[in-house]
């Protein structure tokens, strides 16, 4: 499942649950000739409670985000760069991040990587979301004065403002991070000497990667990054991902294999039925203070790394393999 479409499930329970419509306000990616009233919200605030002020002279244009994205080099910042300047000149950007798979701390540690991404609000409840009728990500809404005048996702706004299309590259297994014009965010990359670590397994031995490698012969060992929360809505194909682990390990036997488990919401009990439950022979270190996702810059599960018998990234990506 898609975000998109783990979106539309969440809004339209959301919906139900609250006795409101779930039919989008606005015709989606239109130049809206319809002018609907819907004005900026009086009263704004960014995720650590900070009010927003919105300029009364400039467009009002929120983005509706998925920070995830931003992580892969995908993100709506990349969009927003791309966009005239004389628009960026008249418009004030107000982010909007559902809550969603997302933690105060893990906002505030976003907002460092990608300082140009703010104000940034957290819609709590998909409040906003389902005010504007949003039902993708990333969204686009401006706003001019009491009237929403646009609508759309990042190719339907382009239009909308006459940007030329250019060439678009097909996706691969690693995306490219974009140049925006600002601080990037930083994780080691394919080629880089991948940070040196040491834990505690679940089953309470000691292991460092430095006597790891010196272990794994020429076939290396892949660092698998996991969440024990797997399975929730927010963790979409999280179980297919794991099966499709328990079978690579079963057909690479002469490859080391290591499970990193992050400790959001989770203790040790947890993680050990996490690891019961789905039958995980690897051996797991619980990151207790989350400092091996962080030296690694991963922001997501599942997600692999492999590492190669000099100890270099090789390859870091979503997929299983």
């Amino acid at each position: 499942m898609n975000v998109q479409k783990l979106m539309r499930v969440l809004m339209i329970t959301s919906a139900f649950s609250l006795g409101a419509a779930a039919e989008p306000l606005l015709a989606e990616g239109r130049d809206l000739p319809l002018k609907v009233s819907l004005s900026v919200p009086h009263v704004m605030t960014t995720f650590d409670g900070e009010n927003i002020a919105p300029d009364p002279d400039k467009i009002t244009h929120l983005v509706f985000m998925n920070l995830w994205d931003s992580y892969e080099g995908a993100g709506a910042e990349r969009d927003i760069a791309a966009l005239p300047a004389d628009f960026l000149q008249d418009s004030q950007q107000i982010w909007v991040q559902p809550e969603l798979n997302v933690t105060h701390e893990q906002l505030k540690e976003f907002q460092q990587g990608f300082p140009q991404v703010m104000p940034l609000i957290l819609d709590k409840s998909y409040r906003m979301m389902r005010d504007y009728g949003v039902w993708q990500l990333p969204y686009h809404v401006l706003l001019k004065g009491k009237e929403a005048v646009f609508a759309g996702d990042s190719i339907a706004l382009k239009t909308y403002l006459n940007v030329p299309s250019v060439k678009v590259e097909s996706a691969s297994a690693e995306p490219q991070i974009s140049s925006v014009p600002t601080q990037p965010f930083q994780k080691v990359m394919a080629g880089d000497m991948a940070p040196l670590f040491q834990g505690t397994t679940l089953l309470g031995k000691s292991l460092s990667l430095q006597a790891q490698l010196k272990n794994s012969g020429a076939s290396g060992l892949s660092l698998v990054f996991l969440d024990a929360l797997c399975p929730m809505p927010h963790f979409p194909e999280c179980e297919a991902k794991l099966a499709t682990l328990n079978k690579q390990m079963a057909a690479s036997t002469s490859r080391q294999w290591i499970g990193v488990v992050n400790s959001y919401y989770v203790d040790q009990s947890v993680a050990r039925q996490f690891a019961k439950s789905f039958e995980l022979k690897l051996p797991l270190i619980f990151d207790a203070d989350n400092r091996i996702f962080q030296q690694y810059g991963v922001h997501a599960t599942p997600y692999q790394i492999d590492i190669t018998a000099q100890g270099r990234v090789d390859r870091r990506g979503p997929d299983i393999r």
